[in-house]
């Protein structure tokens, strides 16, 4: 049986225009940079919006990790403000909240609210608890713009701290 392609191309281009959230007719959404910086001299994740020229520090890495962990504070800074990269350029960056992924208590990204964690920004200690963890960055970050010190499920709504145009 020999299949008519002149029907099936313009059907898939169709479909797959229609599907795509990238289309022509979506909006670009603005760009956001992350990255490993100081602040108060200590290594600080950092948020950069072009926009605005304005560079603001999310999480301020001022405790040193135990040992056995094998990565200083820089080190985390930098693995950690590359997952904020990613996750956003993926477009799963949409709210942060805390839970368990590997049996170990997190920092995690979810694209809904509610939401299952989808990657893993930062783990915590054994004492910590995710949703204090999440209410002082909440606080801290989305309402006085100073980082965090790092020392029922809360989301932080990312697109709100970032200053993003609700979708």
């Amino acid at each position: 049986m020999k299949i008519n392609t002149k029907f099936f191309v313009p059907v898939i281009a169709v479909f797959l225009s229609a599907a795509n959230p990238f289309a022509a007719n979506a909006t670009p959404r603005p760009e956001r940079i992350f990255f490993c910086g100081t602040s108060d001299g200590e290594p600080a994740t950092m948020v950069r919006i072009p926009e605005k020229n304005e560079e603001t520090a999310l999480i301020r890495w001022v405790r040193e990790l135990n040992s056995s962990v094998g990565i200083t504070r820089q080190e985390r800074c930098e693995m950690v403000s590359a997952r904020f990269q990613e996750f956003y350029n993926q477009g799963t960056l949409a709210y942060m909240r805390g839970g368990i992924m590997n049996r170990q208590k997190v920092v995690c990204v979810s694209e809904t609210k509610p939401g299952p964690c989808v990657g893993l920004l930062w783990t915590l200690r054994n004492r910590d608890e995710p949703n204090e963890v999440i209410k002082q960055l909440g606080i801290v970050s989305a309402y006085k713009r100073a980082p965090l010190n790092q020392s029922d499920i809360l989301y932080v709504d990312m697109n709100e701290l970032l200053e993003l145009p609700q979708e």
